[in-house]
């Protein structure tokens, strides 16, 4: 049944305009929304801390299915971590007063919380007491002025633990060594468990998560708030309200108390397309929310991906456009794996290889040409449409694994590049054309037929006329085939005669005809003539005649890289 619709009215002015998430706020633990499980962990640790910590009688974690770090069940301080808006600082502070602590102290972001200010925290807590600057609420801990007075026992809350820094050097350091020594319990609280400022607090920390509560309960609990506030809305469209919130209650709450002061909505009942002409203008940006591997996720999951405009795809690809084409790529097809195989699938895999070909090529014409207005063509081409032909569902998209061998691509550019500078002197062949010409396989079988043969002259014989040494024979030619699905055939040559070649080789009888620099060299910059000033002036060497210059021209090639012996 539908929560019945109540008129309220105020006294002054003061009431009618405290925010609803102030007036309905929880004031037990009955009325916190989800994690309950979570708030049972708190509640136990906080009510065994005395016994615990003060009286020695330790507890023994319980064993984890699947392995993993047992819970600090023991530890001085707990850490509540989750996203915001969900209650995890009511949570803390309803927990403390039901089990009947004196006192809470709450130290958030606007209090300073700097590695004095909590040393002399410290200090007071010794003595099985707080310490409070000039007054009891959390403001005063700033007033550093005031003189300390020590008080009764209480809770400390850490707020926002993870937005410590500038006005607050040291007092994440100060904090963790508060912990190990305080006789009184300490609830801290972030958002963000796996920034690196709360990673060291963790270890000292016993770990409580919270999460999201769903759509449907959050929908259900405003639905009685804003009834109570005489506003009436339909349990779908307070659904689609918390899903645009990112399941953030104090947003949604928020968004209803200003919907209720509207005209439009006094009087009558918020549907569904009334809320979603309304979120338009109020839903949180979904970029914010999502990560590229829920927003390909959501590309390549059937169910979702139809319910989407092209618009709202191309926002997907927007969320990281690095990366957003590559995840598209390596997943695409896990997302049909499981669909029966027929020439339907086939063809659409085709098409969707296709469209991402074009997308890539796209690509290199965007970064090439600094062409950044096709950005959007290729969004289109490489994640939108393959998702629209081959979508099914994948549960967690793969990282691309091309990120991964992009080291081993590079490598071998720069050994095609090596090669060719050897090469040019006796061949024709030029560094984009040796791994797709054949021209490396045919190099390669006619340096390692005259090994397997024993015949130590004939292949060094084949080096000297290609200008060659024998680490390109077992290094540069044997990775380049291989990386072309070849068999590195070089390493099932006799040692003895690998040997006998490299002797011949060092012998000082065959001549380098190509020196490269070294690699340091040829990364060097040269400044130009005006950053260099008059001082390079005097240092330059004497200018060569142009005549010079065009015999250097064919001796020296790859940026000045090659020259003859």
């Amino acid at each position: 049944a539908r929560p019945q619709v109540v008129q309220r009215t105020f006294s002054t002015v003061a009431e009618a305009t405290e925010p609803w998430v102030s007036r309905h706020a929880p004031s037990t633990l009955d009325d916190l929304l989800g994690n309950a499980g979570s708030v049972k962990k708190l509640s136990t640790w906080l009510r065994d801390w005395d016994d615990v910590v003060l009286r020695g009688r330790k507890k023994v974690a319980p064993f984890k299915p699947g392995g993993g770090m047992p819970d600090n069940l023991n530890a001085r301080a707990a850490l509540v971590s989750g996203p915001p808006g969900i209650g995890k600082t009511t949570a803390a502070r309803l927990v403390a007063k039901t089990l009947g602590w004196d006192d809470i102290l709450e130290y958030n972001a606007s209090d300073a919380r700097g590695q004095k200010i909590i040393n002399a925290l410290a200090e007071g807590l010794a003595d099985n007491r707080t310490l409070t600057f000039g007054g009891s609420s959390s403001s005063s801990a700033a007033a550093a002025p005031a003189e300390p007075r020590l008080t009764k026992r209480a809770v400390i809350v850490m707020d926002e633990v993870d937005g410590m820094g500038g006005g607050d050097r040291g007092g994440n350091a100060a904090l963790i060594k508060m912990i190990k020594k305080t006789k009184n319990p300490i609830i801290c609280i972030c958002n963000d468990h796996g920034s690196p400022k709360v990673r060291s607090l963790a270890f000292s920390c016993y770990d409580i998560r919270f999460s999201r509560p769903t759509k449907s309960t959050i929908a259900q609990r405003t639905a009685q708030i804003a009834a109570s506030e005489g506003l009436a809305a339909e349990p779908n469209a307070l659904e689609a309200l918390a899903e645009s919130c990112g399941n953030d209650i104090r947003h949604v709450l928020n968004q209803l108390q200003v919907m209720a002061k509207m005209p439009e909505y006094q009087g009558g009942q918020v549907g569904y397309a009334d809320m979603r002409d309304r979120l338009r203008n109020i839903a949180k940006d979904s970029g914010i929310m999502l990560n590229p591997f829920e927003a390909c996720r959501q590309l390549l999951t059937s169910s979702v991906v139809q319910k989407l405009s092209t618009r709202e795809k191309l926002d997907l690809f927007f969320i990281d456009h690095n990366l957003m084409h590559l995840m598209v790529q390596e997943n695409y097809l896990n997302s049909v794996a499981k669909k029966p195989v027929d020439v339907d699938l086939l063809e659409s895999c085709a098409r969707s290889a296709e469209s991402i070909a074009i997308g890539d090529t796209v690509n290199e014409r965007i970064r090439g040409k600094q062409e950044w207005s096709l950005l959007p063509d290729m969004g289109l081409m490489s994640a939108v449409h393959p998702a629209f032909v081959t979508s099914g569902f994948v549960s967690f998209p793969e990282f691309p694994k091309f990120l991964g061998n992009y080291s081993k691509m590079s490598r071998a550019r720069r050994l095609c590049s090596e090669l060719e500078a050897h090469l040019r002197l006796s061949s024709a062949v030029r560094t984009r054309w040796l791994t797709g010409s054949g021209y490396l396989e045919t190099l390669h079988r006619r340096l390692l037929k005259p090994l397997r043969d024993e015949d130590i002259a004939g292949a060094v014989e084949v080096l000297d006329a290609y200008g060659l040494q024998r680490e390109h024979v077992a290094e540069h030619l044997s990775e380049l085939v291989q990386h072309l699905t070849g068999e590195e055939d070089f390493k099932l040559v006799d040692p003895k005669v690998k040997a006998a070649m490299t002797r011949e080789m060092n012998s000082g009888n065959h001549a380098v005809k190509v020196v490269l620099p070294a690699a340091k060299k040829r990364r060097a910059s040269v400044p130009e003539g005006d950053d260099l000033g008059d001082e390079a002036d005097k240092d330059a060497p004497p200018a060569k005649d142009e005549g010079a210059e065009k015999d250097g021209e064919d001796d020296a090639t790859i940026g000045g890289l090659v020259r003859k012996a």
